[in-house]
Parts: C-alpha cells; sequence; structure tokens
C-alpha cells in the first residue's frame, strides 16, 4: 500500500513546501492553504455536546 502511495506523497510534500517557500517570501502565512474547515470543526463540537441530536455523529 505504501509503495503505491509514494509517489502521491512526494507530490503533497512537494506542494507544501511550494506553498511555505511563498509564504515565508511574501511574509505572509495567509498564503498558506488550508485543506480544514475550521467553521465545520466548531460546529461539529457543538453539536456532540447538544443535549437533542437529529443524528449521530
Amino acid at each position: 500500500m505504501q509503495a503505491r502511495l509514494a509517489m502521491e506523497l512526494e507530490n503533497v510534500a512537494a506542494t507544501a513546501t511550494a506553498a511555505a517557500a511563498a509564504a515565508i517570501a511574501a511574509g505572509s502565512p495567509d498564503l498558506l492553504p488550508a485543506p480544514s474547515a475550521v467553521r465545520l470543526d466548531l460546529l461539529a463540537e457543538r453539536h456532540r455536546a447538544a443535549p437533542v441530536r437529529m443524528f449521530t455523529s
């Protein structure tokens, strides 16, 4: 499995390195890609803590 993912991992690492270099050169961490949605994470936490649930998560 790892052997099949090696090229994809190399591509992800290269993309991350290029994004980090661009952010450093520009002096702006806002240029870094954000693959997660912070707001969705916060809403999921709020949903988990709610006394009534519409579905199980």
